[in-house]
């Protein structure tokens, strides 16, 4: 009798899993080794090509570099921090006047604007003729060394000097005129550097000689 009952439970099917459970957490883990050494059977009996497996390693390794200067602030917001913090300055915590008189300090302020903008101008002007971004950490296609880049490398550089020296004049705040050779240093520092650093890397002996004939500043 004992021996029948057994018979039966053992022609008993094996139960199924319902469609749509999920594998709990312990059964889940304890498919992934089987999985692996499914993986590794396959790969010693040369079913499926181990290229396959290398790929998906290596594929977001092999991205391209960027191609641009490893500038990442933007220079002339160096420059207008410079004409808040010397206004405040004046304003707010140490007056430091300018001891010239208004009319000749107002012309001189005038032709200093009227410089810096055209250079800064024909320097933007040159980049769009020639299709490219002025922005510094933009790619570079070619070097430009034609209209106001055969007397200075960084004519946009000078351009802004030239508009925080007006600015200055006009309000008569040597705060603001103190804080051009800082300005200066920074932006050479965050970007000018970097700037030449790219050039060099992409354009070699070319960019080497532009730079030896052509002032950084004038």
């Amino acid at each position: 009798m004992h021996a029948i009952e057994r018979a039966g439970e053992a022609k008993q099917p094996a139960k199924r899993r319902p469609a749509g459970i999920q594998l709990c957490e312990p059964e889940r883990h304890a498919e992934l080794p089987r999985r692996r050494d499914d993986q590794a059977g396959m790969l010693r009996q040369g079913v499926v090509d181990p290229r396959l497996f290398r790929f998906r390693h290596t594929t977001s390794m092999n991205t391209p570099e960027r191609d641009g200067a490893a500038v990442r602030f933007p220079p002339p917001f160096v420059y207008l921090i410079a004409v808040i913090v010397g206004g405040l300055l004046h304003a707010l915590v140490l007056p430091w006047p300018l001891g010239i008189p208004l009319f000749p300090r107002i012309c001189i302020a005038a032709a200093a604007a009227l410089a810096g903008v055209a250079i800064v101008a024909n320097a933007i002007g040159l980049f769009r003729r020639t299709g490219q971004d002025p922005k510094p950490w933009e790619s570079t296609p070619e070097i430009i060394s034609a209209g106001i880049y055969r007397f200075t490398r960084n004519p946009m550089y000078v351009g802004m000097a030239l508009i925080q020296l007006s600015i200055g004049l006009a309000l008569g705040n040597l705060w603001i005129l103190a804080f051009i050779p800082l300005v200066l240093a920074i932006v050479y520092a965050t970007a000018i550097r970097h700037e030449e650093a790219y050039l060099e890397r992409k354009f070699g002996a070319t960019y080497l000689a532009y730079k030896k004939s052509v002032r950084r500043w004038l």
